[in-house]
């Protein structure tokens, strides 16, 4: 899984002072919406990089964003955890030291096991670190809103909050099935098209409800996500790539 794969925004026109004020590694809060009647928050937490580039009359200003602060992912440092010691203990430790996370223990109540008989070492920051740690020993390490939370992938965490999208509901546009084995036979993988739901990250669950494809009609796990605010466009709309299984049946 390695480091979250940056989300992106591209925001066009901003006031030249604006533009020269935004750097690499500063913390930002990105609105949606109309000045002085109606803004709602996209997202909150570090920029990664910074790209200006012109297109016909417009400036466009693209932000690559992490979920949390610019140096939770970038402060180098290494961890040793003992023999036989809590692997849940050892997540906790290592999501407290996060810059600018909030951490409630309550989220990781699904970690169970223990480090080997070698305990465990690794070095790099924080985040990374939790990300290496959550793929050996089978969790997932992810951040909404500042908030680090890891969960059990071996059982299905209910607490893991589970989205619908659905045809008659009118949120669902179209799924593409990506088909694999030797005969192109099996769905591992799902690019799903649907108008914008505030709130959907990486790491959580989808619940599809298609009247015209039901075959499709599961939970999928959410691993990536695209998503078109345009002030320009009546309709926001997003494209997720998802996983098949894991979620609650």
């Amino acid at each position: 899984m390695g480091l979250p794969a940056p989300s992106e925004f591209k925001i066009y026109n901003l006031a030249g002072q604006t533009r020269d004020r935004l750097k690499q590694g500063d913390d930002v809060q990105v609105n949606i919406g109309w000045l002085n009647f109606s803004t709602r928050s996209a997202y909150t937490g570090g920029v990664m990089a910074v790209l200006h580039s012109r297109k016909g009359g417009d400036i466009i200003t693209t932000l690559s964003t992490g979920q949390l602060s610019f140096k939770s992912y970038y402060d180098a440092g290494q961890w040793n955890f003992p023999p036989n010691s809590e692997i849940r203990v050892g997540a906790l430790q290592v999501a407290k030291s996060i810059t600018g996370a909030t951490v409630v223990e309550e989220n990781f109540k699904t970690i169970t096991g223990k480090f080997g008989e070698g305990g465990w070492t690794a070095t790099g920051s924080p985040m990374s670190v939790l990300i290496k740690m959550g793929e050996e020993f089978g969790f997932n390490a992810f951040a909404v809103d500042k908030k680090v939370k890891c969960v059990d992938v071996k059982k299905q965490d209910k607490t893991i909050p589970k989205w619908e999208i659905s045809g008659d509901g009118g949120t669902l546009i179209e799924i593409n099935p990506v088909y694999v084995g030797p005969y192109k036979n099996q769905i591992k993988q799902a690019v799903i098209k649907s108008l914008y739901v505030p709130g959907i990250d990486p790491g959580q669950f989808v619940t599809v409800k298609s009247t015209l494809n039901p075959q499709f009609n599961k939970d999928w796990k959410v691993a990536s996500l695209d998503a078109n605010l345009s002030a320009y466009d009546s309709n926001w709309t997003m494209t997720l790539t998802c996983w098949n299984g894991q979620g609650n049946t």
